[in-house]
């Protein structure tokens, strides 16, 4: 069942745009994305409190760290 939320999704999701240079400043991307990323985030957990902590732990990591990118994963250590 749809409802009158998903449809105002719907309607924005097609409209958002990355600005790539905003991506490499972590300040600009929290600016610009915050908002964008806790309404996904609410959508996917279904409670507010539970997508507000989770949209604050990932942009303070941004905001922190930037964004880490690997080339390769990191490979586990085997114990013998």
């Amino acid at each position: 069942m749809r409802t009158s939320s998903d449809s105002t999704y719907t309607r924005t999701a097609g409209v958002i745009s990355t600005c790539w240079p905003t991506i490499s400043n972590p300040v600009q991307f929290v600016r610009r994305y915050a908002p964008a990323i806790r309404r996904y985030l609410q959508a996917f957990l279904r409670n507010s409190d539970d997508a507000d902590e989770a949209a604050q732990d990932f942009l303070v990591r941004v905001f922190d760290r930037g964004f880490v990118f690997e080339a390769e994963p990191p490979v586990a250590s085997a114990t013998i």
